[in-house]
Formats: C-alpha cells, structure tokens, sequence
C-alpha cells in the first residue's frame, strides 16, 4: 500500500506542464485562425477596392463617350483630333484626349475623400475601322482595372448604301467611241449613268430598219444594242447587276432603298425582221434587266471620226427602254430642249430620267413624280481624306494598301503584296502630273483605288477589278494636292484592249473632255464575289449624332 500510494504521489506537478501544453496549442490555432481571417478580410477588402476600381474605369467609357458627343456630333472632321499621324501630315497636334498624348486623367469621381481613385481615358481614332478605340484605366488606392472600347458613331444618315452597286457613274459627261468597223463595246451586267450626256460615236440619228447589219453608216441605237454581231454595243446576256432598277425590291448582296421606285420593262414585242431574234426586253409586262443607260442630259450620236463635243444640238437617240434621257417621257426638266420634228416626243415606256434628291425635312426618298425614273442608288460624296488616311494605315501595318504621290505609279510593288484583297485602298495623289497617270500593270488586281486631282488611263490588255474613284477638290487642310474647280483633272480614259470589272466613279470633265471616256474594243463587266465590308462608311453623308459602344471588354495583365 505504501509502495503504491508513493507512486501516486510521484505524479504531483504534472498538472502545470499539460496546461502550458495546451495553451501553447491553442494560442498556434489561434494565430493560424486570425492569420486566415486577416487573409480573408484583405481579400474581401482588395476586391472592393477592384471592383471601385473597375466602376471607375467603367465610368471613364462613359466619359469618353460624353466627350466624343461633344466634339464630333454634328462635325465629322473631329478625328482629326485623335489621330495621331495629324502632326506627322499637317502639322497640327492632337487635344489632350488622344492617346498619343496620354489622354486626360479624372480625380475624385466618387467625391470620398477618403480612399484616392481617378481614371485616365484615352482617345485613339481608326479610318481604317472609322471607329474610335476608347482606353480606360481606372485606380481605387492600391488597385488598377483597365477597360478597352470601340465606339462608332451613329448617324441618320443613309450612308453609302449605294457604292457596292457596280455602275459608271460621272456628273458631267460620258463619250463611247464606238465604231462599226472596230471591235464592239461589250457591257456586261453594267449600267452607265451621269448627270450630263451620253455621247455615242458610230450610230445614226434616226432608225433605219430596211438597212440591217453589216451597215457601215451605223445604225441607230436600239438596233445596235439588241445586235450581237456588228456594231457599237456587244451585249451579252448577263443581267445588270441592278436588275430592272427598281431599288426597293433589291435582294442580297444589292443594297435596297427607297431611290427609285418606278421599274424599267420590255417593248411590246412587236419587232420584225433581222432584229427579232436578239431582241431582249421584247416583254411588256416583263422587267428589263440588261444594262441600261441613263442620263439627265441626252443621248445623242455622232458620225465617226467627228468632234464628239456634247448633245446640246443633236436630237435624242433614247429609246426609253435600254437608255433613258430627260426627253423620253412627258415630264420636262429645266434646261433640257426637246425638238419634236426630231423624234423628241414620250417614247419607249415614257419616262423622264431626273434626278431625285432626298426629302428636305426627313431626308429620306419619297416614291418618284409620275412618268419618271432616276437613278437606283444614292448620290453621295466619298470621304477622301478618309481613303488617303485607309491607304496610309494599311501600307504602315502591310495589310495590303498603298499611298502614293507622284505621276508614276510604282504598279510592281502596289500589286505585290499577297495579303491584298478588294477592300484594300490604292490612293494616288497626282496633283503635280501634267500628263496622265497610266495604268499599265500586268494581270487582274483588286483594290479600291483613289485617283486624287489627276487624269488617269486604262491602257490596253489591262485588267482592273473592283472600285475605280477619280476625285478633285481641295485636299490642302488634310496634306493632298488642291485642284478645286479644275475639271480637267477627274477624268478617266478606258482605252482599246483594255477591261474594267467592277464600280467607277469620275468627278471631272469639261466640254471639250468628258469625265468618263470609253474606247472601242474595252469590255465593262460586272465585279462578281466582292465582299466590299467596310464601304458604307467611305461615303458621306450626315455627321454622327451620337455613339455607341460596338465593342467591349477589360484588360488583363
């Protein structure tokens, strides 16, 4: 007993140590637990202040938006204000707002003083994507989110709905050297419109039906365009890409408006003789869909070999069917002389060509006055500088395009670049040429090329496929040549051998020269398979009213 009770008394004192054991353990648990919470409070507290951070950087979009609003609506030529190659061309600098010069730093958006945040915008303008890539960084304390947008302006404006249809299109002239004896003009799926005259070279005045072809003295226009074999015309059997013009009704890829509302349809079918069998629009109540002419002026010929000149004295050769002029219907326009004992009376499907420019107050296209038809697209003004600026763009990244000044055109190295494509701009600025600028490369291209202030020709067995612009004007704020009022420059020369797919437009030309001239033997087809993507934005209309975002997303390092 004694021995075992002086065992029992040997573990007095052990009490102390387990105590100091556990409570060593339990203060370990306790730092380990207030070390995760504490961990756990600063990752709570961290994304607050991201997520501050980010709302910051999130209102600075918002800003940017506020701020493009305020500059740009109502004056498209505010991009000039963020883009940075401006002091490299014009000598100007951008505002504080584009990126080039950091842009502009808020403070104190939530007006707490107690935890510090601002954002920093910057403003970076693209002509190539004619869009505005907005950069927000916003801070809150320690934390940073950064934000990047694409804004594009919105407009009611129609835009260039119009400049994917492949047409010849000029406001002054067109003169087609057409001779019996040389190779036809063939028009393939294209349509030819101005605002001045059509002037014909190889046809007769008057119809002569007992003289069929070969005829050497030319014939008049109608049997020479449904004639396949000798003539001015060779047209197959492609319908005009624009169909029967009646624009309202146009299915992809044609872009449909309101332009003109009054279809073109056949004859009555009552042709006899040698020219039955090539008739084409022999239908009455059946569209016409091969190419067409159409003018605000006359369509008139001349002998070959004559000074073409204009149609001023000359009688209309319209027939109101394949060509339309401001003679074939009964409406008359200011300006045009009609000669009845000439044949200038309603004829054909009796309809005036005019011109019919947006409503005034709503600015959009009302259906046509009675007894007229105009022209299937909208006549817009393309953005010049904005096409200099794509070609600069796209020449600096290689993507394809290609800016040049000068009188010869160095065509080798624009052509030789196997990321080009139709949406690639050529921009030519020929200012200073006194002789034209010829187009003399090998092979078929495609690109939008811009011909600023010069007189360009298509030379022979050149193939040239997309969107031809000859431009003039004063181009001296924005770095280009200025040839304002000079309408010897804008023109453009298709000489024999030489074809053109696609879509032209030539804003010069004079009485004593035309805007478009077209050679016998040349071959106008139609541009087939051209995604042209971004061409609703290179022609102007209505500067942008506001913005919107089209693009978003945050930044992460």
């Amino acid at each position: 007993m004694r021995a075992a009770r002086r065992f029992l008394d040997d573990e007095f004192g052990m009490t102390l140590p387990l105590a100091m054991i556990m409570i060593v353990l339990m203060g370990v648990m306790g730092a380990g637990l207030l070390a995760f919470t504490n961990r756990d409070i600063n990752t709570v507290v961290e994304e607050n202040r991201g997520q501050r951070a980010f709302e910051v950087a999130d209102a600075g979009v918002g800003v940017a938006k506020r701020q493009l609003t305020s500059d740009c609506a109502g004056d498209i030529t505010c991009v000039d204000h963020y883009d940075d190659t401006q002091a490299e061309v014009l000598g100007t600098e951008d505002i504080q707002w584009s990126w080039i010069n950091d842009g502009v730093t808020l403070n104190n958006l939530d007006g707490d003083g107690t935890t510090s945040d601002s954002v920093n915008v910057t403003i970076d303008y693209s002509y190539v994507r004619d869009a505005f890539k907005i950069i927000s960084t916003g801070t809150y304390g320690e934390s940073k989110r950064k934000i990047e947008a694409i804004l594009k302006g919105n407009s009611d404006s129609l835009g260039g709905q119009g400049i994917g249809h492949p047409v010849f299109y000029t406001p002054s002239d067109i003169t087609i050297e057409g001779n019996p004896a040389d190779a036809d003009i063939t028009l393939s799926g294209i349509s030819l419109f101005t605002k001045g005259d059509i002037v014909i070279e190889g046809l007769q005045s008057t119809r002569n039906p007992s003289a069929p072809p070969p005829n050497p003295e030319g014939k008049a226009f109608k049997d020479d365009y449904e004639d396949s074999n000798v003539g001015v015309f060779h047209v197959p059997s492609t319908k005009d890409f624009l169909g029967d013009w009646y624009s309202p009704g146009y299915q992809p890829p044609q872009p449909s408006g309101n332009w003109n509302t009054e279809p073109r349809r056949g004859y009555e079918g009552t042709e006899i003789g040698a020219y039955k069998s090539n008739l084409k629009c022999n239908k009455i109540n059946t569209p016409c869909e091969n190419p067409g002419f159409a003018a605000e002026g006359k369509i008139c010929a001349v002998p070959v070999g004559s000074a073409i000149g204009d149609c001023s004295t000359r009688p209309s050769i319209a027939d109101g069917v394949y060509a339309y002029d401001c003679t074939t219907g009964p409406v008359l326009v200011a300006g045009c002389t009609r000669n009845a004992a000439a044949g200038e009376i309603s004829r054909g499907k009796r309809k005036t060509f005019v011109d019919k420019p947006p409503d005034p107050v709503t600015g959009t296209y009302l259906n046509n006055t009675p007894d007229t038809i105009t022209y299937p697209f909208p006549l817009l003004q393309p953005k010049e500088k904005r096409l200099k600026r794509i070609a600069q763009e796209e020449q600096a990244d290689g993507s394809g395009g290609y800016y040049y000044r000068g009188c010869s055109p160095p065509w080798n190295t624009i052509w030789n670049n196997p990321e080009q494509d139709e949406n690639d701009v050529i921009f030519i600025d020929a200012g200073d040429c006194v002789d034209p600028i010829e187009m003399n490369f090998n092979g078929t291209h495609d690109a939008i090329m811009v011909v600023w202030c010069g007189d360009l020709h298509h030379t022979n067995d050149t193939k040239y496929r997309g969107i031809l612009m000859n431009l003039i004007g004063d181009g001296s704020e924005w770095g280009s040549s200025n040839c304002e009022g000079d309408m010897t420059k804008g023109v453009y020369r298709l000489e024999d051998g030489s074809e053109m797919f696609g879509w032209l437009y030539s804003e010069g030309g004079t009485p004593q020269r035309s805007g478009i001239e077209i050679a016998a033997g040349t071959t106008l087809h139609f541009r087939s398979g051209a995604t042209w993507n971004f061409l609703d934005d290179v022609l102007s209309g209505t500067p942008p009213t506001a913005f919107s975002v089209k693009s978003w997303r945050e930044l992460y390092k």
